[in-house]
Order: structure tokens, then C-alpha cells, then sequence
């Protein structure tokens, strides 16, 4: 064990703590940082994530922010989607998916890094009348329609997609997503983007350890230590503002895009 085995674990769990879609730098970081070949890096990510996110998830229902019928009805959508993108991935260039989001990334976070900068609260309040999702203040969850039921299922079902054409989407595109076509609040927002992580993840991970996949001692600490940065990034989103958890987010979601394109161009030479 090193203490950077640690720190990259504690930047992961923060990440996804605090922003809901750290979670894309998993594979990352323990294929730069640590070493790990990419077959060797997916299920130690994989377990990260998913634990890190249930536990957060755990969190945000304790504090009762998580709207789980929202988070329940995305996952049932991108589960049922994901087949769908793992055969369009089979049908389509690699390169092509992989450029297509990144700047699909670049884009949606980007504008969101402005709209955090500005801090135009006065204008927020008349966006939020036009949402297709919209809380009812006097019990702070969603009104249900026909209007919002297709919302969510097709936020869930892309985000599906996404994951089974490139292995992420998740909480990258549920956070962007969510604050587009809903009133909800950031916090609320990034408690239940993990609870979609979670839900979507458990049978991945079941099916991980059921066939017998070794740990080694590195991914150990690097999962331990995700759970921890999960709990503090938790604790610490309470605390701060929600401009600066939106340009947390996107300043992350900038960072994987950028990393995702690097990783293409690098195979695509042979570096």
C-alpha cells in the first residue's frame, strides 16, 4: 500500500460525491495512476462505484433528498436500454461513439461552468416554471404526469445507452440531464443520480464477484478509500454552495472528456 494508492482513491469517491459523475475517472486512475492493465481496472472501478454510490445513495435518503421513484423508474429505463447500446456499439466505429460523447461532454459542461460563473439567481426562478419536471413545494417531490414519466424514462434509457455502448453515461449525463428538464436541486439531484448508479451497478457487480474475480491488496485500498471520500464529499456537499457544486461538476466532467479523447488518440497511434 502507498499513500497514492490511497489519494486516488479519496479524489475518485470525492469526485463522485460531490459532482454525482466522478465516477468516469475510476478507470483512469488506476490505469494511469497505479498501473492496472484495463481488464484489470474495470472490476476494481466497478466495485468502487458502486459502493461508493450506495453509500451516498444511503446518505441522501437519510436526509431524504433523493427522489427514489425518479431514481427508480431512470434505472429501470437504462437497464432496458443497455442491450440496446451494446448492439449499436457492435454496429458503429468505437472512435466515432467515443468522439461523439466527449463532445457531447465538452458541451453540456462547459455551458454549465457558465451558468455556475454567472450566478444568475434572479432568472432562475422563471426557468424553473417552464421545467417538464417539477417539485411540489409543499411536499418536495415531483408532480407526476405523462409529461414527466417520459422524461425521466428517456433520461434514464440514453443514460442506459450510453453505459452499454462505452461503459460510462451514469451520472455524467443523469446531472446535466436532471438539471435541464427539472426544478430539483443540485444536492437532491447529485443524491439521486447515485442512487440510479447504485441501482444500475448491483447487478454488474453481482455478477463480478460471482465469478471469482481477484482483488488485488492495491484495489482493495483503492475501493476502502473511494468509500471514504464518498462519506467526506457527502458531508462537505451540505456545506457548500450549489454554483459551486454545478462547477464542480462541470470542471470534472470537462477533465474526463478531455481524457477520454487523449485515450482514443493514443490507441488510435499506438502510444
Amino acid at each position: 500500500m502507498t499513500i497514492f494508492d490511497l489519494l486516488l482513491g479519496l479524489g475518485v469517491g470525492l469526485a463522485l460525491g460531490l459532482t454525482g459523475g466522478g465516477g468516469m475517472l475510476a478507470v483512469p486512475a488506476l490505469v494511469v495512476g497505479l498501473n492496472y492493465s484495463m481488464q484489470d481496472a474495470m472490476p476494481v472501478a466497478l466495485i468502487a462505484i458502486s459502493i461508493a454510490a450506495f453509500m451516498g445513495a444511503l446518505d441522501g435518503l437519510r436526509r431524504k433528498i433523493v427522489r427514489y421513484k425518479a431514481a427508480i423508474l431512470m434505472a429501470l429505463a437504462g437497464i432496458a436500454c443497455a442491450p440496446a447500446g451494446i448492439w449499436f456499439a457492435q454496429s458503429v466505429p468505437v472512435a466515432v461513439l467515443v468522439y461523439l460523447f466527449a463532445s457531447l461532454l465538452l458541451c453540456v459542461s462547459i455551458r454549465m461552468a457558465m451558468q455556475a460563473l454567472a450566478l444568475r439567481t434572479t432568472s432562475n426562478v422563471s426557468q424553473q416554471l417552464n421545467k417538464a419536471c417539477q417539485i411540489n413545494p409543499a411536499t418536495g417531490r415531483f408532480y407526476w404526469c405523462s409529461k414527466s414519466v417520459a422524461t425521466f424514462g428517456g433520461i434514464g434509457g440514453v443514460s442506459g445507452m450510453l453505459t452499454g455502448m462505452l461503459g460510462v453515461g451514469g451520472g455524467f449525463l443523469i446531472v446535466p440531464s436532471l438539471r435541464q428538464f427539472s426544478d430539483l436541486s443540485i444536492n437532491s439531484t447529485i443524491a439521486t443520480s447515485l442512487a440510479v448508479i447504485a441501482m444500475v451497478s448491483a447487478g454488474t457487480v453481482t455478477l463480478v464477484i460471482s465469478q471469482g474475480v481477484v482483488i488485488p491488496a492495491t484495489g482493495v485500498y483503492f475501493i476502502l478509500s473511494a468509500i471514504g471520500g464518498m462519506l467526506l464529499a457527502r458531508s462537505l456537499a451540505s456545506l457548500m454552495p450549489e454554483q459551486y457544486l454545478q462547477l464542480a461538476f462541470a470542471l470534472v466532467a470537462i477533465v474526463a472528456a478531455c481524457m477520454l479523447i487523449y485515450d482514443q488518440l493514443a490507441s488510435a497511434s499506438g502510444i
